[in-house]
């Protein structure tokens, strides 16, 4: 299924987000081409990759991907990224 089509991107697209927190695997797309999405929509967003998987840093691939957040993680490890995060977005909105 298109990302346009997914009910995740229609979410994205009616809202405004400082950071949005998106699984890898999903079962409508792929959470690295949402994220794609998200930055195509709003550039200042921070976008957090949550994963079990092994993450290989891979520029071109991955290039829109601003944070890693490993399966399994702890509260702590939540409020972490999202706080650094949410830094990463207020950066981008002060520079434009």
């Amino acid at each position: 299924m298109p990302v346009e089509r997914t009910r995740s991107a229609g979410h994205i697209k009616a809202h405004d987000f400082d950071v949005v927190v998106i699984d890898w695997v999903m079962a409508e797309v792929s959470g690295l081409e949402l994220i794609q999405e998200v930055k195509r929509r709003s550039p200042t967003t921070a976008p957090v990759l949550m994963t079990g998987w092994q993450f290989r840093d891979n520029a071109d691939q991955h290039a829109d991907v601003d944070l890693l957040l490993n399966k399994p993680f702890e509260s702590e490890d939540v409020a972490r990224v999202i706080n650094e995060a949410a830094g990463l977005t207020h950066q981008r909105a002060t520079s434009v």
